[in-house]
């Protein structure tokens, strides 16, 4: 389905970490089959790019400045996603943002942020290594909505640093919460 969306707008999206169906034949189950019954299982609407191996979830974020991509290899034994904010960091304030990040990913226990420092994209990457191992819904769920996660949870403040506010203090109050 190149360039179209599968499931349905307006849908409920984004209910993580849920058991897999019974139904899923997880014994031959490819990256690329895994996503598909993960998104549509979530009712989460999405566009294909079947030659570069790239997924697409527009639309994700209420806050509507990030999206989610997923990318498999080609020998269909991994799957890196990233949740991608669609502002990019202006470049005087990349060096405040690269701290915030640095400091964040210090203390996350799977994932992390990455900073373009030429062009001030700023995304989160979480992923899976299934060389040798049987593709897992549940494993591909959690890499797609851990990164939905921790951008949800640190984008105020990066949002925050953006604008000027001290790292170090906006940081700790993200961690607070969490």
């Amino acid at each position: 389905m190149p360039g179209g969306l599968v499931g349905e707008k307006g849908a409920p999206r984004g209910r993580a970490f849920r058991r897999a169906p019974e139904a899923w034949d997880t014994h031959s189950m490819s990256v690329r089959a895994a996503l598909d019954a993960v998104l549509q299982e979530d009712q989460v609407a999405y566009e294909v790019d079947e030659a570069r191996g790239l997924l697409r979830v527009p639309g994700l974020a209420p806050e509507g400045d990030w999206l989610l991509l997923a990318q498999w290899s080609e020998n269909d034994d991994e799957l890196v996603a990233y949740a991608v904010c669609t502002l990019a960091v202006p470049a005087p304030r990349r060096a405040a943002v690269m701290e915030f990040i640095t400091r964040a990913n210090f203390g996350l226990k799977v994932g992390c942020f990455e900073l373009d420092l030429d062009d001030g994209e700023l995304r989160f990457r979480a992923s899976v290594d299934f060389e040798g191992a049987t593709v897992q819904p549940a494993q591909v769920r959690g890499a797609l909505f851990t990164g939905v996660a921790t951008l949800r949870a640190y984008l105020p403040g990066l949002a925050d640093v953006v604008e000027g506010a001290d790292v170090k203090a906006t940081l700790a109050a993200i961690e607070a919460r969490r």
